[in-house]
């Protein structure tokens, strides 16, 4: 590279002002210089054209033979029905599909025309499907405005519905946040008027209840609720799981009567039972059903009749509020679950059901979880003492009575416990009143230095909805439950997982405290509650809405994906 010289380098890059000779100076010097910079200029733009067109030809050549290497692709090679496999280990794990370009089927489909072929021939892609429909008021009369969501869901339902051929059908329905449609998302359904009939959403699913077999619906209206009522066992033959929610007067569902049904849950009114359902086939019954609106108090018999005859229940869960129960029968009445492994029950404003209870016989029985509002006596244990897991509501209880519960069950190896006890001299709250008043000091009931130790086979601990237990009280008990065990007799055994969820910002790292512990084999798991995201005052709607994907997530309760590092909250 040639270097330049100057004769006037003296007064470069400065302010000197040149005289008027030394300025004709200048410009004779620089003469030959801009001839020079002409030529370099015009080979400059020779060599951009020359490099535009060779740039030019190799994108050309370039895309020639990404064209030809495609075709050598392994993808390509991999046979359809291995292809269709993949295609469905790419649907969510824990859920079904919402009906959102951002996955399922739409998303496979938007690849390459090959892959929307394949797609559109795989009915099993359209047959799980995430449906959120809106809660909405009753349409009066000569109604001309914006139609409710739900009226433009079913198109799109429509739609998968029938790409899913002849597939089982997995359906779960979550209610949008927007209550009202305030421009439509998908064409309007013609075929129904508002205020006629069922949904448009309930009649595009009835027309497809040959292929049920995990169905999860909300009823929003009468129509709807009357509808379900009637299709008979037959039109559901291959019905597995049914769960329902509807607070509206709900008649008999004489499909419930279909021999396939495993597992059922209601929500909302106590149900009327058709005569012929087939308790002895399920394996899972979860009743949750409150009653504010009757007159007179209505009653229920518990335990349930039917369950004498359900001689596969592997699970039960019951959690009744608003409704009396009729007295339980005098003498030795008892009811056999011979394969029932957890018992969930909650009882509001029933008092001591400690009797009703005990005609539970359930020798398999492993987890017992004593959901809030049920009133804890020690009696309720009295023929429980075998269970291995025991999930209990600490907001009513004293530590004392704690103590007595834990002294019950003394092959006890996984504990769960909800919130904080109360002390013992506190005074009783009013029912559906929480506490204010707090012990959390109560976990040093837990060490293993008292002379009879409590739950001495214990080697799960979690602590749940912690607000006032200090970390290092809790620090302090896991430490004493695994490297600073001491010799008892009978021995206790060693902690192997430890999990908390905190409701506050933690007071220490958890996780270095028990630096040691986790070495020696320790299982630590501890999360907080997240910080609650901002809902818009006017939420708009969207189809991932109730799934991790939602951009403002507001999960009911714990949930994988929903709190950060507590999916084990949902293990029981």
């Amino acid at each position: 590279m040639p270097a330049y010289e100057s004769p006037f380098h003296a007064i470069l890059d400065t302010n000197s002002v040149p005289t008027d000779a030394e300025c004709g100076h200048i410009r004779d010097f620089l003469a030959p210089h801009q001839a020079k910079l002409v030529e370099l200029d015009a080979e400059v733009e020779r060599l951009r054209v020359q490099l535009d067109a060779t740039t030019s030809e190799r994108d050309k050549l370039g895309n020639f033979v990404a064209a030809h290497h495609a075709l050598l692709s392994p993808m390509r090679r991999i046979p359809e029905d291995i292809l269709r496999l993949i295609f469905l280990k790419t649907l969510p794990e824990r859920r079904n599909t919402a009906m959102h370009p951002s996955e399922g089927p739409l998303l496979l489909a938007s690849v390459c025309r090959y892959w929307q072929d394949l797609v559109m021939a795989t009915p099993q892609l359209w047959s799980t499907i995430h449906v959120v429909v809106a809660r909405f008021p009753p349409i009066p009369p000569g109604w001309v405005g914006a139609l409710p969501q739900q009226w433009y869901v079913a198109p799109r339902l429509a739609t998968f519905l029938a790409r899913g051929g002849h597939a089982p059908l997995d359906i779960t329905m979550q209610v949008s946040r927007q209550p009202l449609a305030e421009s439509a998302v998908d064409a309007a359904d013609s075929s129904g008027v508002p205020g006629s009939g069922p949904s448009p959403f309930l009649r595009a699913l009835m027309g497809a209840s040959g292929r049920w077999r995990k169905m999860k619906l909300w009823m929003l209206s009468n129509e709807d609720t009357q509808a379900l009522a009637g299709l008979r066992a037959s039109d559901v033959p291959q019905l597995e799981s049914f769960d329902l929610m509807s607070f509206a007067e709900t008649p008999r569902l004489n499909f419930l009567g279909t021999p396939s049904l495993r597992h059922l849950s209601i929500q909302g009114n106590y149900p009327s039972f058709p005569p012929d359902v087939y308790w002895q086939n399920l394996v899972s019954l979860d009743i949750q059903v409150s009653s504010t609106s009757a007159p007179q108090m209505e009653l229920i018999e518990f335990p349930f009749p039917f369950l004498a005859h359900c001689a596969s229940l592997e699970k039960l869960a019951v959690t009744i509020s608003g409704y009396g129960f009729l007295p339980t029968p005098d003498g030795d009445c008892s009811i056999l679950l011979p394969q029932l492994k957890l018992l969930d029950l909650g009882f509001f404003d029933a008092g001591n059901m400690s009797t009703a209870i005990h005609m539970l016989d359930v020798p398999r029985l492993h987890t017992f979880n004593v959901s809030r509002g049920l009133t804890v006596v020690p009696d309720i244990f009295d023929r429980l003492d075998h269970i291995r897991c025991l999930v209990l509501t600490l907001d009513y209880l004293t530590t004392d009575l704690l103590v007595s519960v834990l002294r019950l069950v003394p092959v006890l190896e996984r504990l769960r416990l909800i919130g904080e006890p109360i002390p013992p001299a506190a005074p009783t709250a009013a029912p559906g009143f929480a506490f204010a008043s707090k012990d959390h000091r109560y976990l040093t009931r837990l060490l293993p230095s008292d002379p009879v130790p409590l739950c001495p086979a214990l080697r799960h601990l979690e602590l749940t909805f912690v607000q006032l237990t200090p970390d290092a009280l809790m620090v302090d008990l896991v430490h004493a439950r695994t490297t600073a065990l001491p010799a008892a007799d009978p021995p206790v055994a060693r902690l192997t997982a430890f999990s908390c969820f905190l409701l506050r910002e933690p007071q220490l790292d958890m996780a270095a405290a028990l630096a040691d512990c986790a070495a020696a084999g320790l299982v630590i798991r501890v999360a907080q509650r997240p910080v609650p995201v901002p809902v818009p005052e006017t939420p708009q709607y969207s189809a991932l809405e109730g799934t991790e994907s939602d951009a403002i997530y507001r999960p009911g309760g714990p949930a994988a994906g929903g709190l950060d590092g507590a999916a084990w909250l949902v293990e029981l």
